[in-house]
């Protein structure tokens, strides 16, 4: 009953963003207005479930108006909505080209205007360093998982290279995030509900891929 709830309850917010964005599309080109729906959207998943709760930290590691390329940790699909508790006005999403296929999910990606990529196309991830950066200039910050994909474990998986080159491309720094209590919150179809979540937003820092993960390395090490 608790996931049938989620469904109703993220089919009502798509079609409020699907009207939001037929009355602001010709106006918000930045598609604001469809992001501050979704951030209340993501948020309502931990408001509305029994016993979660978000701690966040280092808000003061963001400067206001400045952009960023975003590099999480990924551990679960909780993961995303989770990122929406960071204190900014818009972030885009580079998500993988057959995510917008997903309903419900995948088209509130499409409203919002993500990135997406074609996993293994050199062509793909320069058409998708060039779009971050063009938003990028327009002073939007631009969100990756730069694992690719979900681990396994507690730890980091292999970083690729895009969001680096993305950063280095647009002139802008890395702000490195990193998320905590996902992974545990969900176990199959059953959820935990003690459990506690973490944002843990770091200082900003030079698009050096081995600077970052070491520096998100460590914070993972002090949340274990």
């Amino acid at each position: 009953m608790f996931y049938i709830f989620f469904v109703v309850y993220t089919f009502v917010f798509f079609v409020a963003m699907c009207v939001v964005f037929v009355l602001t599309a010709w106006w918000d080109t930045g598609r604001g207005a469809i992001f501050q729906i979704t951030r209340v959207l993501a948020r309502g998943y931990f408001w509305l479930t029994p016993g979660w709760k978000v701690e966040i930290a280092g808000r003061e590691n963001i400067r206001p108006g400045a952009a960023y390329v975003i590099v999480a940790n990924h551990r679960s699909m909780l993961d995303i909505p989770l990122l929406y508790y960071l204190p900014m006005r818009n972030f885009k999403w580079v998500s993988k080209r057959e995510v917008y296929s997903w309903p419900l999910a995948g088209w509130v990606l499409w409203l919002q205007g993500g990135i997406a990529i074609r996993r293994g196309s050199a062509a793909s991830a320069r058409q998708m360093i060039g779009q971050g950066e063009a938003w990028l200039g327009r002073g939007v910050s631009v969100a990756v998982f730069p694992e690719g994909s979900r681990s396994k474990t507690d730890g980091l998986g292999k970083f690729r290279d895009g969001a680096f080159m993305m950063a280095r491309t647009a002139g802008v720094e890395v702000l490195p995030v990193v998320l905590s209590g996902t992974g545990s919150a969900l176990r199959g179809r059953r959820i935990n509900f003690r459990n506690r979540f973490r944002v843990t937003i770091l200082p900003p820092a030079a698009a050096e891929q081995n600077v970052v993960r070491e520096a998100m390395e460590r914070e993972l090490s002090l949340r274990a």
